[in-house]
């Protein structure tokens, strides 16, 4: 049984489940070949606008517009070939928690404030922190949308064997243990 749950944590950690959709979000913080996998889903997924999220680089309480995520991965996606008119960037307040979930709520009250219905996306995220980052985007938006998961695979371990690189059981823990806090937390996401 150990065994078991050692090899497939980490497939069912960084799910991939796409539903049909107009929208993608992305995550402002992936690294740059995460971002240029998502402009390969924008591509070729038919997608019509990308919105990217996060919040501020640091967690002091000052926000300085434009230096946050959710710019960062916008400008990132223009440099590699998205238009301007094709990305949105949707920053998040300063936290020092549920950085995750925030940057959810942010998009849900931009796109309220903005008469924007996300009826569907696909969220584009990180390896093993997909998992989590579609339970706070789902938490987020309630039965408002129907979103989908993208886990783009992170190239610091080898996913299939990720007992045998530091990175990859820091991320496989790390996420175990977040994504259980965010299941049991009562008050995460009301």
């Amino acid at each position: 049984m150990l065994v078991f749950a050692v090899v497939e944590i980490q497939p069912f950690l960084a799910v991939t489940h796409r539903v049909p959709a107009r929208y993608l979000v992305v995550e402002g913080w992936l690294p740059e070949y995460a971002l240029k996998a998502a402009i390969q889903e924008f591509r070729t997924g038919g997608y019509e606008q990308v919105f990217t999220t996060g919040g501020p680089f640091h967690r002091s309480p000052e926000l300085v517009a434009g230096v946050d995520f959710a710019h960062r991965g916008a400008v990132a996606l223009r440099r590699f070939g998205l238009s301007t008119n094709e990305v949105t960037a949707v920053s998040a307040q300063p936290t020092y928690r549920d950085r995750t979930f925030l940057s959810a709520i942010a998009l849900r009250e931009y796109c309220r404030s903005h008469g924007l219905n996300l009826e569907s996306f696909n969220l584009v995220s990180l390896g093993a922190h997909t998992r989590r980052s579609g339970l706070c985007f789902r938490r987020a938006f309630g039965n408002q949308a129907s979103i989908g998961t993208l886990a783009i695979e992170n190239l610091e371990y080898e996913p299939g064997r990720w007992w045998k690189f530091s990175e990859g059981v820091k991320e496989i823990a790390g996420e175990t243990l977040a994504l259980t806090y965010a299941w049991l937390n009562a008050d995460y996401g009301n």
